[in-house]
């Protein structure tokens, strides 16, 4: 349950985030998200004494390089993935994240893939490079080929951080999440500090601001400890599927809400890829365990 959740609030972020990037230079508005979970998680931590019950047990050795791989490169590399790709390609194109997060998970954990995995896995790749290769310029995107690099650079970061997340301690979740957004945002700020001097803009509207502590409080505070929470239940592979429900909720609703033109080559690459997921998922379906 915690893992679908998580999905579904990640899935409304995409479209934030690209409203939000009408205003905000990717890099600011990866620092503001940051901080703003920052704050969030130190508040909880705080009132619920998870750092005093800690005593000098945080796993800085883990925390850093999820702090680093996981929230603060990825979440710049999905701003400027957006910029350039637009929200529905960039939704889509993370769709290859189970695939990525299998191989991660088979490679370091040793956790076994079936013949029916493996086969989802190549109908993702498949999408995703049908995606990559049907992209075209348009207003929203740009640069799209670059955005869906980008994007699939992320779909790294997350295996990554998703194995790493699995050597968490139970009783240290809040906690080793609070300092991991807390490291991430400090390691932030030189690159905010250099947008800000290369002219990104400082006086928002109302809505930007709206949309930072969204994407800050609810995208990735309440996300990311759902996730972490759920890890402790579910394989890193099978975490990796579930999570995947976000670009496919997030493509839908910059189709819907963005009006993003999307062209039939694009939607043959989402259809595989969408496929490749539900195969995957299949197979954990009455075993899953709901967190």
């Amino acid at each position: 349950m915690s893992l679908g959740l998580a999905a579904t609030i990640w899935g409304s972020t995409y479209a934030v985030t690209q409203l939000a990037l009408r205003e905000l230079e990717p890099m600011l508005l990866a620092f503001l998200r940051l901080a703003v979970a920052s704050l969030v998680l130190l508040a909880i931590s705080t009132w619920r004494q998870a750092f005093a019950d800690a005593k000098g047990r945080l796993p800085w050795k883990t925390i850093v390089p999820m702090a680093i791989i996981g929230l603060a490169l990825f979440n710049i590399a999905t701003n400027f993935g957006q910029s350039f790709a637009g929200a529905f390609q960039g939704a889509l194109v993370q769709s290859a994240v189970p695939a990525v997060t299998a191989i991660v998970a088979m490679v370091v954990l040793k956790e076994r893939l079936s013949a029916t995995r493996w086969v989802g896995i190549a109908l993702v790749t498949l999408g995703v490079v049908l995606l990559t290769v049907a992209s075209s310029p348009r207003d929203s995107a740009p640069r799209p080929m670059l955005g869906s690099l980008l994007m699939l650079g992320t779909c790294v970061m997350w295996a990554v951080y998703t194995v790493l997340a699995k050597g968490l301690d139970e009783d240290l979740v809040l906690v080793s999440t609070t300092a991991m957004f807390c490291v991430a945002t400090v390691a932030l700020l030189p690159a905010a500090m250099f947008a800000v001097s290369d002219g990104a803009n400082l006086v928002l509207s109302a809505s930007a601001w709206t949309r930072v502590i969204y994407l800050g409080a609810v995208g990735s505070a309440a996300g990311i400890l759902l996730y972490n929470n759920a890890l402790r239940a579910v394989d890193a592979n099978v975490a990796g599927m579930f999570a995947n429900l976000a670009p496919f909720a997030g493509a839908l609703i910059g189709f819907v809400a963005l009006r993003e033109p999307v062209a039939p080559l694009t939607l043959v690459g989402g259809l595989l890829a969408l496929g490749g997921v539900a195969l995957g998922m299949k197979r954990h379906a009455a075993a899953a365990p709901s967190a």
